[in-house]
């Protein structure tokens, strides 16, 4: 899958697409739903799209031996 292909189906452009996907530039709602309709709900949700920081991934905690 590429961001063209993705920009296409959701009707956008791949700079925005990609600027969205690095964190660089917040999502609209519109465009957030119509990612979520892409992709499907079981891989992603419009909160995860509209606030990335809220569901970065935490650090990994090793146990010390």
């Amino acid at each position: 899958m590429t961001l063209h292909a993705v920009a296409q189906a959701v009707e956008s452009d791949a700079t925005n697409i990609s600027r969205v996907e690095r964190s660089l530039q917040k999502a609209s709602p519109e465009l957030a739903e119509k990612l979520v309709s892409y992709f499907g709900r079981e891989a992603i949700d419009e909160l995860q799209i509209l606030y990335p920081e809220r569901y970065a991934a935490e650090p990994e905690v090793h146990a010390h031996d």
